[in-house]
This record gives C-alpha cells, sequence and structure tokens, in this order.
C-alpha cells in the first residue's frame, strides 16, 4: 500500500548516476525506476542503501506523495520498471439521474378482430393524491486526491438535474435517498414540455339546466351529453362519452388538450368544437369543427366546416359530403361529395418550402443555442460546490437561481424540439400539401394559392399535390 514517506534523505552515493533511471509520468499519477546494471551487480548492493539513494533522487525531482518501495524488495532485473509512487486519484461524484412517469399518448383501441377503433380513446391518465409522478438520485459529492508531488487533485462534484413541475399540484418530498415528486391532489397526468402538472379534473353526468355552462381550469369528463345550447370551456382534455355524442350545443372548447366525443357531432348548424390539439368524434353533421393539429372523424362529415392541418375520415367507407373544408398539409377520405351531387368545398393550403427551410434553419440554431446555455448553467451548478468564495447562504441563492434558469432553458428547448419535428415531417414531403381521394363525386371545387379547380367528372383513385403553388392530378 501507498506511503507518504516524511523523512530526510541525505545522497548516499551508493551508485553512480547513470546506474538507475528515475521516470516521472506527465501527468503526476507515477513514477517508475528502471536499473542499468546486471542482475549481479544488483544483488551486491545493499537493499536499505538502494532504497535511501533512491527516496534521494525522488526527493530531487519533487516526488513527495504516495511513495512505496516495497517492490525494491524483489529479485531486481536490469531494464524492467519498478513503481515507487502512485498518486491518490480524485473522485468524482456522479451526476443526478431522474426518472419521471411516462407520458400519456392518446392511442386507439385494438378490437378482438385486430382492427382499430379510431373512437374508444382515453385522452386522460388519473392521479390520485399521493401519486408517484418521478424521483432523482441526488448528485454525489466528489473526493480530492494528491499527485506524485503533493499537489491537490480536485474532485468535482457531480452535476445536479432539477425536477420541472408545478408546485401548486406537485411536491418535493425526500423518500430515503431519493427525491420524489407526488401528486398534492386528484387529476389529470398533464406535461408542458418538460413540466409535469395534475390538472383538475371533474366528472360531469351530463350538462344541463342542472349544471349551467362549464369554465373548468383543468380537464373534464362528461359521462353522458352536453344538452342544446349549452356550453363546456376547459384548459385540458374533454371526453364526451354518451354513445349519441352532442346535437346543437353551443361551444366545446379545449384552450390546451383535445377533445373526445364518443359519438359524433349532429350540430342543426350551431355546434362548435374547437382544440388546441385534436379532435376524435365518430361523425360530423351541421356543426363546425377546428383544432390546431389533426381532425379524426370516424365515418363521415356532412354538411361540416372542417378547419386542421390535417383531416382524416377513417373508415373504409368514410366520405366528405357537402359543407366546407380547410386544410394545411393532408386530407384523407374514401370519398367526396355525394351522389346527390351537393356542393363540396375543400380548400387545401399548403406550405413555401424554401419559407419552411429557413424557418427550419432559424429554429435549428435557436434549439443548438438553447443547448449551449443548457449546458453552460449545468456547468456552473457543477462547480457551485468547488466554488471557495462563497458562503452557504450565497451558494444556495446561486443554485436557486441556475435551477430557474435551467428549467426555463429546458422548456424553451422543449417546444423548439416539438417544432423541428413538426418542420421536419413537413419537408420531407415530396410536395406542398396533398389530397387523397377513392372517389370524387361531381359538383366539389378544390382550391390551392386561390385558384379553384372545379370537378365536373366522377373521378376514382386520385390524389392532388401541391406543388410550385398549383395542385397537380395524379392517380394513386
Amino acid at each position: 500500500m501507498a506511503t507518504d514517506i516524511n523523512i530526510q534523505v541525505d545522497s548516499p552515493d551508493v551508485l553512480p548516476e547513470d546506474a538507475l533511471q528515475i521516470i516521472i509520468a506527465k501527468d503526476l499519477l507515477t513514477a517508475w525506476v528502471i536499473f542499468r546494471l546486471s542482475e549481479q551487480e544488483l544483488q551486491a548492493i545493499d537493499r536499505e542503501e538502494l532504497k535511501r539513494e533512491i527516496l534521494y533522487r525522488l526527493r530531487q525531482q519533487r516526488v513527495s506523495f504516495g511513495l512505496d518501495t516495497s517492490e525494491l524488495d524483489e529479485n531486481l532485473v536490469g531494464g524492467k520498471r519498478y513503481t515507487l509512487a502512485k498518486a491518490l486519484l480524485p473522485v468524482h461524484g456522479q451526476n443526478a439521474v431522474i426518472r419521471m412517469i411516462p407520458r400519456p399518448e392518446a392511442k386507439p383501441e385494438i378490437n378482438d378482430d385486430g382492427s382499430v377503433d379510431y373512437y374508444n380513446i382515453s385522452l386522460m391518465q388519473p392521479i390520485a393524491e399521493g401519486d408517484w409522478l418521478g424521483e432523482k438520485e441526488p448528485a454525489t459529492t466528489g473526493s480530492d486526491g494528491m499527485d506524485i508531488t503533493g499537489k491537490t487533485l480536485r474532485g468535482n462534484d457531480g452535476s445536479d438535474m432539477p425536477f420541472s413541475y408545478d408546485k401548486e399540484s406537485v411536491a418535493e418530498i425526500v423518500e430515503d435517498d431519493l427525491v420524489v415528486l407526488r401528486s398534492l391532489r386528484d387529476g389529470m397526468l398533464h406535461f408542458q414540455g418538460d413540466q409535469v402538472f395534475i390538472l383538475s379534473h371533474h366528472y360531469y353526468d351530463d350538462i344541463d339546466f342542472s349544471t349551467g355552462n362549464i369554465y373548468f381550469d383543468g380537464s373534464v369528463t362528461v359521462r353522458g351529453t352536453v344538452q342544446d345550447g349549452f356550453m363546456v370551456r376547459a384548459s385540458g382534455d374533454i371526453s364526451i362519452l354518451g354513445d349519441m355524442g352532442i346535437g346543437a350545443v353551443s361551444l366545446i372548447e379545449s384552450t390546451g388538450g383535445s377533445i373526445f366525443i364518443k359519438g359524433g357531432v349532429a350540430g342543426l348548424l350551431k355546434a362548435e368544437v374547437r382544440a388546441a390539439h385534436n379532435i376524435y368524434t365518430k361523425f360530423v353533421l351541421d356543426s363546425a369543427l377546428e383544432c390546431g393539429e389533426k381532425i379524426n372523424i370516424g365515418f363521415f362529415s356532412r354538411n361540416a366546416i372542417l378547419r386542421a392541418e390535417e383531416i382524416t375520415v377513417e373508415s373504409s367507407r368514410g366520405r366528405i359530403q357537402g359543407g366546407k373544408v380547410f386544410a394545411g398539409i393532408l386530407v384523407t377520405a374514401n370519398q367526396i361529395g355525394s351522389e346527390m351531387e351537393a356542393r363540396t368545398e375543400l380548400t387545401i393550403s399548403g406550405f413555401d418550402r424554401e419559407q419552411l427551410s429557413e424557418r427550419f434553419l432559424s429554429s435549428t440554431a435557436e434549439r443548438d443555442e438553447c443547448r449551449r446555455e443548457i449546458a453552460r448553467i449545468q456547468s456552473l451548478m457543477s462547480n457551485l460546490g468547488t466554488r471557495r468564495d462563497l458562503d452557504a447562504t450565497m451558494r444556495n441563492r446561486m443554485k436557486i437561481k441556475l435551477r430557474d434558469s435551467l428549467m426555463q432553458m429546458q422548456a424553451r428547448n422543449k417546444i423548439l424540439e416539438n417544432t423541428l419535428r413538426s418542420l421536419q415531417r413537413y419537408l420531407r414531403m415530396p410536395n406542398d400539401g396533398e389530397i387523397r381521394i377513392q372517389r370524387i363525386n361531381r359538383n366539389c371545387v378544390f382550391t390551392h394559392n386561390g385558384i379553384s379547380y372545379e370537378i365536373y367528372e366522377r373521378q376514382f383513385g386520385k390524389r392532388y399535390l401541391c406543388i410550385n403553388g398549383e395542385l397537380v392530378e395524379k392517380q394513386m
């Protein structure tokens, strides 16, 4: 075992200068000796005197720590390396490790026959008060080492990683050696960027005169239906589970989530349904639906106004009859128009590939800058424990400030990552937008870039692609 030998060694002059060679590693972690003598010459030298001379020469080269001459007790051989000193290596702390509850996904159910039920979707994941939401193994502290010259080798503390959570609905609790996130209330799991929330959630049997209109900061589940003329507005997801769906409601709106209507929407030209993300329903009749991402319809849309980036009628017989459709990127259905030739208008805006490419590059540069800032903040947090110029109070204040900055940058980075994924998806398309319809009836009109394309004859298996500001007809 290496020891730090603190003795005064006078030069014993046992050997000529070139009889041995002291080698010092460039990193000052190890020292060795190599003898330039025969085995017989080495055996004739008194070992204790030999050790004294070697220690003297080590001192001349400022080697003072981790000295260990036990290897010189072996049967010495010329030309072989013998270790004389070893540094005490620093131990670096482990970075914090975070594990979080999986994010909920809106996934359609798979029926027993293997078919997909797009209209039986659970948007929400219920959480009870006290439920586990995540945990962190805290960063560990490092310990210093020392090189063979006695210089301290700093052992860095591990980098902390802050939890990102809503402090009103989630608590951070120390349990054994872990920091655990637990829900402060019953509700529904929700993520905003990397930040976890527990949204308040309320169940209703029906929305009618007994409840009045509903304005709720959280998620809402209606087991039955919403009576005509009533409104439901919520910041989270909305699920309406009655088999009959809804009729001439005033408004169903999710300002920050998605909407699932198990039945359909028969709005009598009065109902409006709006969502920040997606809308799922079986059918739409005489109603207006609008969302920021995708409208998923099971069987048909008749005399409706639909607005979304993507609009899909899933059934193999799915159809869009009458009304107006406004899509950003993609429309998919089996049939559009009707045998009775009801006027059906479809407008697809498409996108400008050059502008989208420029936006992608600028977003990528912003994302990369965001990542660099995150790395810089994490480095400052990692080195905070080694700063001797700060007292405990100041160190704690700086830690809180850095943690808040890191959470903000991580949330911004998440938004940019989502934006880049969407932009990549669009840029991979071979066109700037697309209409995919198996059967197109007469008296339909497709509009793109202000140019209208009237359909005078029945068409089958057609695709209309947005290319260079025009709709280009292709066979499927």
